[in-house]
C-alpha cells in the first residue's frame, strides 16, 4: 500500500505541475513546486532533489525565482533552510491565472495602442477585463 500511495502521490505531483506550467511557471520551479505541496510538509533541498531527481543547483536557482514571486516561504531550521509552498493551492491558481490574464490584456492594449481603434480587439480586451473580475481583480 505505501508503494501505490507513493505512486499515486507522485501522478498527482506531475498533475500538479502541469497546470502550474500551463499558468506561466517555468517547468523546474512547477514541479518543485507541486512536489511541496503533495509532501504537506516543510521541506529541504536534499529532500526536494531526492523527490524530484533534480540537482541542488537546479534546486536553488527555482528557489530563488519562486521566493523571488513570492510564491514560497524559507524556515530557518539550524543552518539548513526549509522551504513549504505561501499560499493555498487554490489561491495560488487563482493568482497565477490572474497574472497570465492581466499579461495577456497588457499585450492586447500594446496591440491596440499600434494598430488603432479595432473594435475586435477592443471586444477582446473587455473581455479579459471580465475574466479578471470573476476572481477579483479589477
Amino acid at each position: 500500500m505505501v508503494l501505490e500511495s507513493g505512486a499515486l502521490l507522485h501522478e498527482t505531483a506531475v498533475h500538479i505541475s502541469s497546470v502550474l506550467s500551463s499558468l506561466g511557471l517555468p517547468r523546474t520551479s512547477a514541479v518543485i513546486l507541486a512536489f511541496l505541496y503533495v509532501a504537506g510538509r516543510p521541506l529541504d533541498c536534499a529532500e526536494i532533489s531526492r523527490g524530484t531527481g533534480y540537482s541542488r543547483s537546479s534546486i536553488s536557482q527555482a528557489m530563488k525565482h519562486l521566493e523571488a514571486q513570492r510564491l514560497v516561504l524559507r524556515i530557518k531550521h539550524g543552518r539548513r533552510g526549509l522551504y513549504k509552498p505561501s499560499l493555498r493551492l487554490s489561491h495560488l491558481l487563482v493568482e497565477l491565472y490572474a497574472r497570465t490574464v492581466e499579461g495577456a490584456r497588457a499585450r492586447l492594449r500594446r496591440l491596440r495602442e499600434y494598430a488603432g481603434g479595432d473594435g475586435r480587439l477592443e471586444e477582446l480586451e473587455e473581455e479579459l477585463g471580465a475574466a479578471l473580475r470573476v476572481v477579483g481583480r479589477e
